[in-house]
């Protein structure tokens, strides 16, 4: 993991708890929850990579039985990340919905009503 997407997780991860906050719940309950299924979105997104975009390149059935190749697959899968900037910005863009489930689950949250039954001017006159 480099810097900027470090940097990128602990943004997106104190746009959520600040918004759970404004919304009185804990807000750091939905910090954690953010950096979980960002990390649970990387996962998959790596997958995704994986299967759909390197599958024609990678004998999966040959890695599971040759050490050798399996160790060659690896390496074929790390340049691949460093040589394709699609292929990082795919997982990321995966890992950004992890973030916006979160962001949803915040939003989906109604607001807390004022006591909103009395003005401050009227609460001499019903004495």
């Amino acid at each position: 993991m480099d810097f900027a997407h470090l940097a990128l997780l602990i943004y997106l991860t104190y746009k959520n708890s600040t918004e759970a906050k404004l919304k009185d719940l804990n807000s750091y309950l939905y910090g954690a929850l953010t950096v979980v299924m960002f990390l649970i979105g990387e996962f998959v997104g790596f997958a995704v990579v994986i299967l759909v975009f390197l599958r024609g390149e990678i004998d999966f059935v040959k890695a599971q039985a040759d050490n050798n190749y399996r160790e060659q697959a690896a390496q074929q899968i790390a340049q691949s990340f460093v040589s394709n900037p699609l292929n990082y910005a795919t997982m990321l863009l995966i890992a950004f919905g992890g973030y916006l489930i979160v962001r949803y689950m915040i939003e989906r949250v109604p607001e807390k009503k004022k006591n909103l039954d009395l003005w401050p001017d009227q609460e001499n006159a019903n004495s």
